[in-house]
């Protein structure tokens, strides 16, 4: 910066009567700009191969390892997805397929799989062992331990406990049509949540059968068994 400020156009564009801050910003940044940049683009590089190496040595499964997957595979769909993953945090096992996008912050436990094409909005949490089906889409909600989640289903501000089922095709509603706030029963009395977006509350051990939809606030009990194709 320094050295771009002496040469002769910073003294032009002063002489014309500029003022200090846009000779800086219009004639002097955008060519100290010029190195810097070029180095990055080199240092990337360079950054990723250190995270191949050091994620081969210690056994980690992680960002490196995958991008060096997909170039093997020549899976380019993955590849150019890595870029979109935002304040992910992982672990160890992580199985995460082509096409996949990670919107952080967001918490992928151990030994998860995640298929393809599946959508993680910000402040979703997957438990160890859980399993999330081609076409998936996850936003603001927790899922505990040794679930699987059907492909093509959609989990919205929900708490999803371990060990359950949950059949192709299911929607959480996490809204009214009005976007007023959300009241739920609990033991037959009608609570106030206050909230304008809230899921399903769905119980450990529950198996829930293909395409259902669940309406905002719904709660199902522990170890509750529903089959196919019910609208509750």
């Amino acid at each position: 910066m320094l050295n771009v400020l002496n040469q002769d156009y910073v003294r032009t564009a002063r002489s014309k009567g500029l003022t200090e801050k846009l000779v800086i910003i219009r004639h002097s940044v955008p060519n100290a700009l010029i190195p810097f940049i070029t180095i990055v683009g080199v240092e990337i590089g360079v950054l990723l191969g250190g995270m191949i190496i050091v994620e081969h040595v210690f056994g980690w499964s992680g960002l490196g390892w995958l991008t060096l997957q997909a170039v093997y595979n020549r899976d380019y769909q993955l590849h150019l997805q890595q870029f979109k993953w935002d304040d992910y945090s992982p672990e160890e096992g992580v199985r995460i397929e082509s096409g996949t996008v990670l919107n952080g912050p967001c918490f992928i436990g151990k030994n998860c799989y995640i298929g393809n094409n599946v959508l993680i909005r910000s402040h979703t949490a997957l438990g160890p062992g859980s399993i999330v089906g081609y076409g998936c889409e996850l936003k603001n909600s927790v899922v505990f331990g040794a679930s699987d989640i059907g492909r093509l289903s959609f989990l919205g501000d929900s708490v999803l406990g371990e060990n359950t089922q949950l059949g192709s095709g299911l929607t959480t509603v996490n809204h009214s049509p009005d976007y007023s706030p959300i009241s739920c029963q609990i033991d037959g009395k009608k609570v106030q949540t206050g909230l304008a977006k809230l899921g399903a509350f769905i119980g450990d051990g529950v198996n829930l059968g293909a395409r259902h939809t669940l309406p905002p606030a719904c709660i199902i009990p522990v170890g509750k068994q529903i089959p196919d194709n019910i609208t509750l």
